[in-house]
């Protein structure tokens, strides 16, 4: 009889266990995730890292290459080397390493005569190698010193992992770079007001040249273009690649705009007249996987990672204000011996929702002692704050409380230090050496005439 009530609990246990729910034991088993070979999504604003993937991974970047291009142009207009309205003759020799018949191309001919701007918009477009080749030429004389110029600004701009080979992204094995480094070089082509400009265009008329009819040029990147089933209406750009080596590529912006009290505002509901918190961000993906009817799916995960950004961090309070981070003690006070030194304000810093209250540290700069007068409220020290060990920010430490001066502690102190100093000692041993001459006199004056 036992046993058999044995093996029913047991089967019964069994049972309950079977029909429990999985739960992983993996932390991290509903974290973000992008099916790619690499990505990342940044804060354009502070650089700020939100999400990575293989971000150091060596990829290919296909006609991502193109912002690295137009950067360069639009370097050379600012320094007055070039106008967007100067027209330019092509020349053969740029032309002349288009050779891949389905290269992406605006049909450029030697002898045509096309204005700076419209080059870069055939770049940043229809993302036309044979502009880019013209540019480059445009800015540097030939397409070799171009590319030099690629390569060294890249390394300028702290990009560890890339080496172009060319101003257009057609494959080169020699012609690489990776996910972190195409974020900042999109970084720095957004401080440019008309990069963004064109970077945020759907299509543009191109004019008439000499040489040809007037182009319509049409965005490849349908995050920007409505009714295209990849509309975004948060995004402004900003370049797609493409090569059967490098797959799908894509590098993404968006702005949101959000109010006073942290909730979303409509881009069309946006009003000059009000304070908005700006939201950008940059997302880049490499050697996106087709979806299962071979669709181009970078558009799906650049928006993915955008909308994480937007929806899962936020700026909030991580350090609240009158928050004592040290306590210091106090000389020359009979109200208190020591002085607790709180922050003057509350330390906001951009964080994932919902942050972990235990990962903010904070490194704190004060005196070792105070001298009293302590004024309630003054500073008296700084504190530098952390979250995930990255630096938010500083705080200033004020005093908690008043201490008062102490005249009576401050003649004990001033009388202790003279009598531990080398004139006080020198001072007691001459009122010493004094005392000891007085008695010998005295013992001198005491003593009976004659008295031998």
């Amino acid at each position: 009889m036992k046993l058999r009530r044995f093996i029913v609990a047991v089967l019964m246990v069994v049972l309950m266990i079977t029909c429990l729910p999985a739960v992983s034991i993996y932390a991290d088993e509903n974290e973000f995730n992008v099916d790619a070979k690499a990505a990342i999504l940044i804060d354009s604003d502070s650089g700020k890292v939100l999400y990575e993937k293989n971000a150091d991974e060596q990829c290919y970047p296909a006609s991502t290459t193109k912002i690295m291009t137009a950067l360069l142009a639009f370097e050379a207009i600012d320094r007055g080397e070039l106008s967007m309205d100067d027209v330019i003759t092509v020349k053969q020799e740029a032309l002349d390493s288009i050779t891949d018949p389905e290269a992406s191309t605006i049909y450029l001919a030697a002898g045509e005569e096309v204005p700076v701007k419209d080059l870069l918009y055939s770049i940043m477009l229809p993302s036309a190698n044979d502009a880019a080749n013209v540019m480059a030429v445009v800015v540097s004389g030939d397409v070799d010193t171009f590319v030099e110029k690629m390569n060294s600004r890249a390394k300028e701009l702290g990009c560890t992992g890339t080496h172009f080979a060319n101003p257009n992204g057609l494959h080169d094995d020699d012609h690489y770079t990776t996910a972190r480094d195409m974020a900042l070089i999109a970084m720095e082509c957004m401080k440019h007001e008309q990069f963004r400009k064109m970077a945020a265009t759907g299509e543009y008329a191109m004019p008439a040249t000499n040489y040809s009819q007037p182009r319509d040029l049409y965005t490849t990147d349908y995050m920007i273009r409505p009714g295209s089933g990849f509309y975004y209406e948060y995004a402004n750009g900003i370049k797609t690649g493409y090569t059967s080596s490098a797959g799908h590529c894509l590098i993404s912006s968006a702005t949101r705009y959000f109010n006073e009290e942290g909730a979303p505002v409509a881009t069309d509901d946006v009003s000059e007249d009000e304070n908005y918190k700006v939201r950008n961000y940059i997302a880049v993906v490499m050697f996106a996987d087709d979806g299962a009817d071979g669709q181009n799916t970078a558009f799906d995960k650049n928006m993915a990672m955008l909308e994480h950004a937007f929806n899962d961090f936020m700026d909030q309070k991580l350090l609240e204000k009158n928050y004592v981070l040290r306590q210091v003690p106090v000389t020359l006070s009979e109200d208190g011996e020591y002085c607790h030194l709180k922050t003057s304000n509350d330390v906001i810093g951009f964080a994932e929702k919902n942050a972990d209250m235990k990962e903010v540290t904070w490194e704190v700069e004060a005196p070792e002692e105070l001298e009293a007068p302590v004024v309630k409220g003054e500073k008296y020290g700084v504190a530098t704050v952390y979250y995930k060990g990255e630096e938010i920010g500083t705080v200033d430490l004020v005093a908690s409380e008043d201490l008062s001066f102490s005249q009576s502690l401050y003649m004990k102190q001033q009388i202790s230090n003279f009598f531990a100093s080398v004139y006080g000692k020198v001072a007691i041993g001459l009122v010493v050496a004094l005392i000891l001459a007085i008695i010998v006199l005295i013992n001198l004056k005491t003593r009976k005439p004659g008295g031998r």
